[in-house]
């Protein structure tokens, strides 16, 4: 018993020397994990349209932007963009 919490004390205090002083894994939540700029894959952008124009859109950083207005621009929001005919920037 002694030998088992000697061990445990060793795995604990090598564990907060590996994290920075905690002992438990650093908690990330679903959102943390997310990039800043969020990708949406090309497959699901070559499908969307613009909701005024019909064009094409294109990604540009966390925007839609239609091809044939550039001045159309649809805000891309933790991943989901927004495609509303009068809600473009």
């Amino acid at each position: 018993m002694v030998q088992l919490l000697g061990t445990l004390k060793t795995s604990v205090g090598l564990r907060r020397q590996m994290t920075g002083g905690s002992a438990t894994r650093p908690r990330r939540g679903i959102l943390g994990a997310m990039p800043s700029t969020p990708s949406i894959e090309s497959s699901i952008v070559q499908i969307l349209r613009c909701p005024a124009t019909g064009s094409r859109l294109r990604q540009e950083g966390d925007e839609l932007v239609a091809v044939s207005d550039e001045s159309r621009r649809y805000p891309i929001d933790k991943g989901v963009p927004t495609l509303l005919k009068d809600h473009y920037s």
